[in-house]
């Protein structure tokens, strides 16, 4: 499993468990809840608007390389 796909999942998880749905769903259907998804959704975008904001001349090269990851991040929780 790739690193961007890992993270989607992890970050799912955590707002399943945090929004109380019954977890059976999960393990019968394989699916996440849509109210999980769209928390995630909301939480990934939020750290893309932040990065954004960083000023590319004061940051590394490291920061242009953390958009994109998590734009790969909010592509795998769209495909969950």
């Amino acid at each position: 499993m790739n690193e961007t796909k890992k993270k989607a999942k992890e970050i799912m998880s955590k707002y399943q468990f945090l929004i109380k749905e019954d977890m059976t769903n999960y393990n019968v259907f394989g699916r996440y809840s849509e109210k999980a998804k769209q928390c995630a959704l909301k939480c990934v975008d939020e750290i893309i608007e932040r990065v954004k904001e960083l000023d590319p001349n004061d940051s590394s090269y490291y920061y242009m390389g953390e958009q994109k990851f998590w734009q790969q991040v909010k592509e795998e929780i769209n495909k969950l």
